[in-house]
């Protein structure tokens, strides 16, 4: 006899706003902090600056911080198409890779 139920996980889904940003690349050559820009793969979100990296004394993205107030990291049915560019450096060919962010979304229960 088999006693219990297997229960499916809950079903999460982004509410279309950005909660901020992880480094994932730190990249180098950066000699002042670059801008951060969105964009969405299908152009309903023109770039646009949301965020300032700080960067180490090797010039490699440490870290983002967001430089517009929340309500404008709402991005509702376009978060899905999410492009964030960092501005290239000068110079990075000491280490031979650019700097790459992703957003950290957030996500509500639609179901259990």
């Amino acid at each position: 006899l088999r006693v219990g139920a297997r229960l499916a996980p809950p079903k999460l889904v982004p509410t279309g706003k950005v909660l901020g940003f992880k480094v994932v690349e730190r990249g180098c050559g950066h000699t002042t902090p670059p801008e951060i820009t969105v964009a969405s793969i299908g152009g309903s979100i023109q770039s646009k600056e949301v965020a300032k990296g700080r960067i180490g004394k090797d010039g490699g993205l440490d870290s983002v911080e967001a430089d517009v107030p929340p309500e404008a990291l709402d991005f509702a049915d376009a978060v899905n198409d999410l492009i964030l560019n960092v501005a290239d450096p000068k110079d990075n060919s000491a280490c031979g890779t650019l700097a790459k962010v992703v957003p950290i979304l957030e996500y509500r229960v639609e179901s259990v």
